[in-house]
């Protein structure tokens, strides 16, 4: 089986991939940054946002021949941002309150245009609502007040039980009023967001 963790920067996804790979018997975690990485499937790096810009069509092309390399494993956990454009079983999607993501960007000392455009995806369901676009099966949880083990173990259930959906989230309800403050921290959203490199 084939499982694809996504979510934006500071969910949590590499934590929980490994939570949920010593969870399962027989399983083998990818880290699709690393694997970007060494294969140079990217097409450039932006410097302002510290992140690499890829093609996600030539990554799906270039995966599956990963895939056919690997030999038998029960698991595979796919751990990254864009895993689920990929050819997967099961995509989970990894939330966690803009309150909280917002600390962890600043922690990692992102600039403020990531550290906004991260928050502004979350709070608007982008990867949920692209993975919904190409998957049949997605589930989403909910990581704010999880541990990694915890978030492992949920997933495991949505392994199991094909009827599990995993948590409702709407940012847009519950902290509306962190959004409405947004601007003032960040200044112009249109301004900061149309910068380029």
């Amino acid at each position: 089986m084939l499982i694809a963790l996504t979510g934006v920067a500071g969910v949590g996804k590499t934590s929980v991939a490994r939570a949920l790979v010593r969870l399962l018997p027989n399983a083998r975690l990818i880290s699709l940054a690393s694997y970007l990485k060494r294969k140079k499937l990217y097409e450039g790096y932006d410097r302002k946002l510290r992140s690499y810009v890829v093609d996600p069509a030539r990554l799906k092309k270039e995966f599956r021949r990963e895939l056919a390399k690997l030999g038998k494993w029960d698991y595979v956990v796919i751990d990254g941002l864009l895993s689920h454009y990929l050819d997967v079983d099961l995509v989970v999607v990894l939330r966690c309150s803009p309150r909280i993501l917002e600390e962890r960007l600043k922690h990692r000392r992102y600039p403020k245009q990531k550290i906004l455009q991260n928050l502004l995806a979350e709070f608007c369901d982008v990867l949920y609502a692209e993975a919904i676009e190409r998957r049949r099966r997605v589930v989403q949880i909910d990581v704010s007040n999880r541990s990694a083990e915890e978030v492992a173990m949920l997933i495991k259930r949505a392994i199991e039980n094909p009827r599990f959906s995993g948590d409702r989230v709407d940012w847009l309800g519950s902290e509306a009023d962190f959004l409405v403050g947004l601007e003032r921290k960040y200044g112009n959203f249109k301004k900061l967001l149309s910068k380029r490199s």
